[in-house]
C-alpha cells in the first residue's frame, strides 16, 4: 500500500481496456464533464462497477499488480483531456467521482521508500 494526503494505492488494482485493440479506456463524469480513467482496488467493486456500466462497446478486465504496471497503465493515456484518476468510483450515477491528478498518483508510487 502507498498512502499520501488524500489517497492511497493498494495492489493489486483493476481497470479495463477497450476492445478491440486492447487500449486504456477512460470515462467522462456527467457532472463536470472530465474525462477520468476508473481504477479500483476492491474486485468486488470493479466487478459491480462492469456489470451495471455503459461502456459503448467491449471491455477486458486488467489486474494492476505494482507500481511499474501503474505507472506503464497510466502514462498510455496520450490524450490531453486525460489527466484525472478516479480510485474506487462506484457504479450509481448520483454518487460523484473522487477525482485525482494522474501525475499526482504517479509520483506518489514512484516515490522513494524511506530506508
Amino acid at each position: 500500500m502507498e498512502q499520501d494526503a488524500g489517497f492511497r494505492i493498494d495492489f493489486p488494482m483493476y481497470s479495463y481496456l477497450m476492445e478491440p485493440g486492447p487500449r486504456p479506456g477512460a470515462l467522462r463524469d456527467p457532472e463536470t464533464g472530465l474525462l477520468f480513467v476508473p481504477l479500483w482496488t476492491d474486485r468486488e467493486r470493479f466487478d459491480a462497477f462492469v456489470e451495471c456500466f455503459e461502456f459503448g462497446g467491449p471491455i477486458s478486465g486488467l489486474q494492476i499488480d505494482n507500481r511499474f504496471e501503474l505507472t506503464d497503465f497510466l502514462s498510455r493515456f496520450q490524450n490531453p483531456a486525460i489527466t484525472q484518476v478516479a480510485i474506487d468510483p462506484d457504479a450509481l450515477p448520483e454518487l460523484p467521482f473522487d477525482l485525482l491528478d494522474i501525475a499526482d498518483v504517479v509520483e506518489l508510487v514512484n516515490k522513494p521508500k524511506p530506508k
